[in-house]
């Protein structure tokens, strides 16, 4: 049986072997001598990252408020381990802050980007990161097209780019879309 996991695995390799473009921050460069590993789910990463959004296009009104208590609570949780950065618009930053009772009151900092989402669900626009035979760090950003245009996602689209650019990681466009 398939996993998600080695599907994207097996993507990855395939994407480095079939010569994508990659972005870096001082631009465009073109190879295909680079081979991507993901990592297995048990080694130690970086942060995690998460959205802080509700909108109301997509819930609720009576669901919003309490979708973001949970989000902030996911949020305190994860940091008691690690660090959190979290995607979150400039009208709700100051609303993040306080549910997530300040920045720096955990053992981990929770960092917020801003940055305006469609959606919460990062499994499905962010990137996949991965580590290049070059010792590189890449974000593969496949693509987000909002499950089949069945929901707004002009800004989940840049999701996988936006995160690229705040980690360092060079990003590695693929055609593959995953939903």
């Amino acid at each position: 049986m398939r996993t998600r996991r080695r599907f994207i695995q097996d993507a990855c390799l395939l994407s480095s072997v079939l010569a994508f473009t990659q972005r870096a921050s001082a631009g465009a460069y073109h190879s295909a001598a680079v081979t991507l590993t993901m990592p297995d789910e048990s080694h130690r990463h970086a942060r995690t990252w998460m959205s802080f959004v509700a909108n109301d296009y997509i819930w609720s009104a009576q669901q919003i408020p309490e979708v973001k208590r949970n989000l902030a609570l996911i949020a305190r949780t994860i940091a008691n381990y690690e660090p959190v950065s979290m995607l979150v618009s400039a009208e709700d930053y100051d609303e993040a802050v306080s549910l997530l009772g300040g920045l720096t009151s955990h053992p981990f900092p929770i960092s917020l980007v801003e940055f305006e989402t469609d959606d919460l669900w990062l499994r499905d626009t962010g990137p996949a990161f991965v580590r290049g035979s070059d010792g590189q760090k890449y974000a593969v950003d496949f693509n987000f097209n909002g499950w089949g245009n069945k929901q707004e996602h002009e800004q989940d689209a840049q999701v996988a780019r936006i995160i690229a650019s705040h980690t360092g990681a060079i990003r590695a466009e693929t055609r593959l879309v995953l939903e």
